[in-house]
């Protein structure tokens, strides 16, 4: 029951329209794990190649390598304090093939 409870909150913030679903508690302490044990580990780095900021109300494409070895990373990396410096206010919506 408790566990159904918490999945309640994941519907907030229109997922149905956004396509997403998130839930502060859980960013923030993934921020934590991700940021304590991926990235030293798989020695991230996020590249940034153009100095303007990006606007949160656009639509960006964004490139991801190696996207052959380890496609999930592309999840996680946007949940580090790293991914929050380069791209302050972007959320990004992850597509793997």
């Amino acid at each position: 029951v408790a566990l159904n409870l918490g999945y309640i909150g994941t519907y907030l913030g229109s997922p149905g329209i956004t396509g997403r679903r998130r839930w502060p508690a859980f960013m923030r302490f993934a921020q934590r794990v991700f940021d304590a044990i991926f990235v030293p580990y798989f020695s991230l780095e996020i590249l940034r190649d153009m100095p303007e900021p990006f606007d949160p109300k656009q639509q960006y494409i964004f490139g991801y390598h190696p996207h052959g070895i380890i496609p999930m990373a592309c999840q996680w990396a946007k949940l580090t304090t790293k991914w929050n410096q380069q791209f302050p206010g972007l959320q990004p919506s992850v597509l793997v093939s």
